[in-house]
């Protein structure tokens, strides 16, 4: 595929360009990545871009802080202790009209879970993906074309050295964890 030569040409660049700054990383690659499945969202909504408009949910902590959520709780969290709400969450923003739902995952990471990011991501998924055949169900569509799931990711929190304390390779792997 070529979208996916091009990333690995891309993070061979920043292998050597990190390199070339005195850094080593290890091999990052994308060849593990089912990419006819990736490909064939990608048509999906290429198909309907520019034919209708696209709205992605809406927030997600400060919903689930209404629903109970504490200060200092990760929303994390929830989509294992609380999985109801979680797909709850997603279902109410399908029915409010929304095409793409983001996974609760936004800050997924292995230095914020470093013991169950595993189980805290596939929940999220499945959560995200029952919300989806509850609302297909309902509207007795199996359709996926109406209803997309987006993986939500967001920064570690940390500065790349020189400026902060997380080596470049360390960020590279803190990532690639999450896609695993």
């Amino acid at each position: 595929n070529k979208h996916y030569a091009e990333m690995n040409n891309y993070l061979n660049k920043i292998e050597q360009t990190a390199t070339s700054l005195g850094t080593k990383i290890s091999s990052i690659s994308f060849d593990h990545i089912d990419s006819s499945k990736i490909e064939k969202i990608q048509n999906e909504l290429k198909e309907i871009l520019g034919k209708q408009i696209l709205f992605f949910d809406g927030g997600t902590g400060t919903v689930l802080q209404e629903w109970g959520l504490k200060p200092g709780e990760f929303s994390e969290n929830w989509n294992i202790s609380h999985p109801e709400k979680i797909q709850q969450l997603h279902y109410e923003y399908y029915k409010a009209g929304a095409n793409i739902i983001k996974t609760n995952t936004f800050g997924a990471l292995s230095i914020k879970f470093p013991l169950n990011l595993e189980k805290i991501i596939t929940s999220a998924i499945q959560n995200a993906n029952n919300a989806r055949n509850q609302i297909q169900k309902e509207n007795q569509t199996s359709d996926k074309n109406e209803y997309f799931i987006a993986y939500d990711i967001s920064s570690t929190g940390k500065l790349l050295k020189p400026l902060g304390d997380l080596d470049f390779e360390d960020a590279v792997n803190i990532f690639k964890k999450s896609f695993n």
